[in-house]
């Protein structure tokens, strides 16, 4: 577990929780959503390359911020035209909620 100051998770009492109860919270939630797909911590990086890319990003930043070398380990394809990733880059501005 790291120091109390860089959890990421943090229980009611403002204690860094184990990376077994995240992970059990997040694939009791899946099953709770009915979600096809067993649930893990690792899906919430994914999930946040692919709300960048769906935004225009591009594929070396979305890779960049997730810590990836290697643009291959990412699984992202390139940003393909689209009017939402046309609109992201005209305007300038990505959100980043991740």
């Amino acid at each position: 577990m790291k120091a109390p100051g860089r959890a990421f998770f943090l229980s009611e009492q403002r204690k860094p929780l184990h990376r077994s109860t995240v992970n059990l919270a997040l694939r009791k939630y899946g099953e709770k959503a009915k979600l096809p797909v067993a649930v893990h911590p690792h899906m919430l990086r994914h999930a946040c390359g692919f709300a960048l890319a769906d935004q225009g990003a591009d594929t070396r930043l979305i890779q960049d911020y997730l810590g990836h070398r290697n643009i291959k380990v990412n699984g992202l394809p390139s940003p393909s035209p689209s009017r939402r990733a046309s609109a992201a880059q005209q305007r300038g501005s990505l959100t980043v909620f991740c």
